[in-house]
């Protein structure tokens, strides 16, 4: 089969129409394979409007996603820092202790019975390693020594 020959014309109105209506519409309108017209558009550097659409899309979809971490990140370190400070105040800790006759109720007995400390300090590594994740996610090696000078002064006074 021979090889067709396309006018510069034709080539220019196949990939205007490739990017407003798209290689379909293209290919259809102007009687130019879909295929051919593709392989322009991709030497061009053209793009669809609705590629386009959907860039915009996933990069704002993108922005709300960085934006959600950065909230459950402050809530975590948040979480973090408030049962180190708890840690820190065994007078104000509340647990659930056995009283009379083996009812369980609870109790700020004035000190942090040995497994609930190993319990909060067990969340706190957790909630730290969630949010290090997330940050991870879109951090530079900046934000990390930040990160790790926060974590060495919050651990440190445990």
């Amino acid at each position: 089969m021979a090889r067709r020959v396309y006018t510069d014309e034709q080539r220019e109105e196949a990939l205007r129409l490739y990017e407003t209506d798209g290689p379909s519409a293209a290919s259809k309108a102007t009687g130019i394979s879909k295929g051919t017209i593709s392989g322009w558009a991709k030497s061009a550097g053209v793009r669809t409007s609705g590629t386009q659409n959907v860039r915009e899309a996933n990069e704002a979809q993108s922005e709300n996603f960085k934006a959600r971490r950065n909230r459950i990140i402050g809530d975590l370190y948040g979480l973090a820092e408030d049962t180190v400070n708890l840690l820190k105040e065994p007078s104000q800790y509340q647990t659930i202790l056995k009283g009379a006759m083996g009812v369980e109720g609870p109790e700020m007995p004035g000190f942090i019975p040995a497994q609930d400390k190993q319990r909060e300090i067990t969340a706190v590594g957790i909630m730290l390693d969630k949010a290090l994740t997330l940050e991870s996610h879109d951090a530079s090696t900046e934000e990390h020594t930040a990160v790790d000078a926060w974590l060495a002064h919050v651990m440190g006074d445990v």
